[in-house]
C-alpha cells in the first residue's frame, strides 16, 4: 500500500485542521466532566483526582470542564466541598502504586 497516509482525526485537532476532530475532542472533554459529576453525587469524596496520560497531555483544558460541570450540576453540598485537581505523580502513578503491593508480595516469594 502506498500513497500518503492520512493522519488521525485528534492529530488534526491540534491545528485546526478539522472541525470533527475538533468536536470529537470537545465529547470526550464532556464525557469525562459527565463522569467526575456522577462521582462526586454517588460518593461525596472531598477530592477526585484525574491523573494518566490524557490528563498529563491536556492538564486543565480537561479539568476545567469537570470542575464547571460539577459547580453547575452536583448535588450543592458536593459540589461545594469537593477539589478536582490534577494527580501530583503524573504517569508514574502507577508504577508508584504498585510498590506497597510488590513490597508485601516479597516475604512470601523469598520462602
Amino acid at each position: 500500500m502506498g500513497g500518503v497516509r492520512q493522519q488521525p482525526p485528534f492529530f488534526s485537532f491540534f491545528f485546526g485542521a478539522d472541525a470533527g476532530a475538533e468536536a470529537g475532542v470537545a465529547a470526550g472533554f464532556w464525557a469525562v466532566a459527565v463522569a467526575v459529576v456522577s462521582i462526586v453525587n454517588v460518593f461525596g469524596p472531598d477530592a477526585v483526582i484525574l491523573g494518566g496520560g490524557i490528563t498529563l497531555a491536556w492538564g486543565e483544558r480537561l479539568i476545567e470542564p469537570a470542575r464547571n460541570a460539577v459547580a453547575e450540576t452536583a448535588f450543592r453540598i458536593q459540589a461545594q466541598r469537593v477539589r478536582i485537581v490534577q494527580a501530583a505523580l503524573g504517569d508514574d502513578v502507577g508504577l508508584i502504586g504498585t510498590v506497597p503491593l510488590v513490597a508485601s508480595a516479597l516475604p512470601q516469594l523469598t520462602r
